[in-house]
């Protein structure tokens, strides 16, 4: 972290490329590993937004939306959940593995369940 400021970072390499981003928060191994400049996400598990560098998502559980880079507005809330979607936006996952495989642009969509 070089001017970034209100974040937090706890785990091996949790926020690990983190430069200029503000307000993230990682816990976990590898937690918002990927993030550079974009701010005001929360992972918590192993791995969670692992790829991200967007803004404005929240990942619980191990490997929770870990496949994102650059989608903004996520949510996933389950281990697994959201793990392989990478640029899609607005999209809500909860439960184990829910929504792994949106991909291609789907944008608006709740997957609840496993």
């Amino acid at each position: 972290m070089t001017e970034g400021d209100r974040s937090v970072a706890i785990g091996p390499y949790a926020l690990d490329a983190a430069t200029t981003g503000q307000y993230n928060v990682g816990v976990g191994s590898s937690a918002l590993g990927a993030v550079t400049t974009s701010g005001n996400n929360v992972a918590v598990g192993t791995s969670a937004l692992a790829a991200n560098t967007a803004a404005e998502n929240v990942a619980i559980g191990h490997s929770a939306a870990q496949s994102n880079t650059s989608g903004v507005r996520i949510i996933a809330i389950g281990a697994g959940a959201y793990d392989s979607s990478d640029t899609e936006n607005d999209n809500l996952a909860i439960g184990f593995d829910a929504m792994t495989t949106n991909t291609a642009g789907g944008t608006g969509n709740i997957a609840v369940g496993n």
